[in-house]
């Protein structure tokens, strides 16, 4: 894991070279905040079982200790208050150090491990990185704690993973009370109304408590070297946009949550747990892998695959001396066959596998059978050479395609198609998808406001007749794949049967 956060935050290393386009464009828009390395760390503890809390310990302490990010460790904060939100891991100085006697958490009876912070930010302050000379510019911004400069130790926090809107944040209760809370009316104008810019984050409460009335809070630019070349002049050194003191009851609130919600985020909630359920005719198999990793390398050369037969049919095959062959029935699955095929249990593998070359361990008397089959190579392996489009059956037998994301639509936040000037942010999108490539050079403007408005059809190409239509009834947002999703249905259609339906379709205002 340590290997893969040196990788998630690159871009933080001085040392890592930066000639091509694509590597500067890296090194400046991030793709990574140490909210995704928690939220990775808990799809893995429920695939894996091992000792998670030694195995954060020497994470943190591996983070800690790094040299090779030049800011790394001005994060590490970050990355336990995210590990405790995503019931990973928390840290035991989140819990230990908290002061219950300062005035704004006297009358709390229960005070969180993680606040959450909101910074009010005048427009004006926001609006002069957005220059005309600017206009283009797309800087990262990020929450910034620090001590107060007569701060006899200082310390410098930086949070990524930050909530930034336009509006009037308004109080819900008294700021000293447990359940004190805000209200962000949004500026109805967006980017180009004057309200200001709420900024919340959340960070640990006892980074929080160090200083409560002097510490210096900020929203900053993320630091690159493009960063520094385009927004210094005007930022300054430091980069922020907007600085005051943690004490500034103006600016600067306090929550246990972020402005609108009553929790945590929740990410990964469905993940699948270490122990897979086999549905098989006779009874429900546990079936557990194991990873082998070559020695001083991080690379899985084989899995290990472990089916326990806990019925009584299974054992007596077993305890009987039956022979136990293995079939490959998928690139992903190995059948053991029992018998004369009287029992076939499949073992399912995340990643493809191989046969040939497999080992078979049979527990006669204790009941269960292993198989550590070696990982199959793309480029190599015979069984992946007919598997030109992957697809494997699903748990009720129905097929689904293994190289695609599944989305549930229901689960999808809808899009108002309606409400027009709240699309034109699919501008840059929608065109480019309804065009041929013969049409793609000349994308124009006014190509978003033509094509949103036109049916959709598929035509047969030696005549003008449309053999089908697709009916869109709603448009979803899918924040997990950056794209916009079309719930649609594509309907057969004659001439005649077409020719009806679209002169009772409504015309498009």
């Amino acid at each position: 894991m340590f290997k893969i956060y040196i990788q998630m935050f690159e871009h933080e290393n001085p040392s890592t070279p930066q000639g091509s386009t694509l590597e500067i464009i890296r090194a400046t828009y991030p793709h990574f905040h140490r909210g995704n390395l928690a939220a990775l760390l808990k799809v893995v503890s429920h695939k894996v079982e091992t000792d998670w809390t030694r195995m954060c310990v020497e994470l943190l302490e591996l983070i800690s200790h790094d040299r090779m990010l030049l800011i790394g460790n001005n994060y590490v904060s970050e990355l336990c208050a995210q590990l405790h939100m995503q019931q990973v891991y928390t840290d035991p100085w989140l819990q230990q150090d908290i002061r219950r006697d300062l005035p704004l958490f006297r009358l709390w009876k229960s005070i969180p491990e993680v606040v959450a912070i909101t910074l009010v930010i005048p427009r004006e302050r926001f609006s002069r990185l957005f220059s005309q000379d600017k206009a283009l510019a797309a800087p990262i911004v990020q929450g910034v704690v620090s001590s107060s400069p007569n701060a006899p130790r200082q310390w410098l926090n930086l949070f990524a993973d930050v909530q930034v809107m336009f509006g009037t944040a308004k109080p819900t209760a008294d700021r000293r009370s447990e359940d004190f809370a805000l209200t962000v009316y949004p500026d109805p104008e967006g980017w180009l109304g004057n309200d200001p810019v709420v900024a919340s984050f959340y960070m640990p409460t006892v980074a929080f408590q160090v200083e409560p009335q002097s510490a210096r809070v900020a929203l900053g630019v993320q630091g690159s070297p493009q960063s520094f070349n385009m927004f210094s002049h005007i930022l300054g050194g430091s980069l922020n946009i907007y600085e005051t003191t943690t004490g500034d009851e103006e600016h600067v609130f306090v929550t246990k949550y972020l402005p609108h919600q009553s929790g945590y985020p929740v990410t990964c909630a469905k993940a699948a747990t270490a122990g897979i359920q086999t549905e098989t005719l006779d009874t429900k198999l546990s079936t557990s892998l194991t990873a082998n990793v070559k020695d001083l390398s991080s690379t899985i050369v084989s899995l290990t695959g472990r089916v326990d037969i806990p019925s009584n049919h299974g054992k007596a095959l077993l305890t009987s001396g039956a022979p136990v062959e293995l079939t490959q029935s998928s690139p992903f699955t190995i059948d053991l066959v029992f018998g004369e095929g009287n029992s076939i249990h499949p073992m399912r593998y995340p990643m493809p596998v191989l046969k040939d070359n497999s080992k078979l361990r049979i527990a006669r008397k204790l009941g269960y059978v292993e198989v550590i089959a070696p990982v199959a190579q793309p480029a190599t392996t015979e069984p992946l050479a007919d598997y030109i489009y992957p697809s494997n059956l699903g748990p009720a037998s129905l097929p689904a395609t293994t190289n695609i994301s599944h989305v549930n639509l229901d689960r999808l936040p809808i899009l108002k198609i309606s409400d027009k000037n709240d699309l034109m942010w699919m501008a840059s999108l929608s065109p480019i998808n309804f065009l041929n490539a013969k049409d793609k050079c000349e994308v124009s403007q006014h190509m978003f406001r033509d094509c949103l408005h036109q049916d959709v059809s598929i035509s047969r190409k030696r005549c003008s007749r449309c053999s089908s239509g697709v009916l869109v009834s709603k448009a979803a947002d899918s924040t997990a794949l950056a794209s916009t999703i079309l719930d649609a249905v594509v309907c057969t259609f004659s001439f005649l049967s077409m020719r009806c339906v679209l002169m009772r379709l409504p015309h498009p205002s």
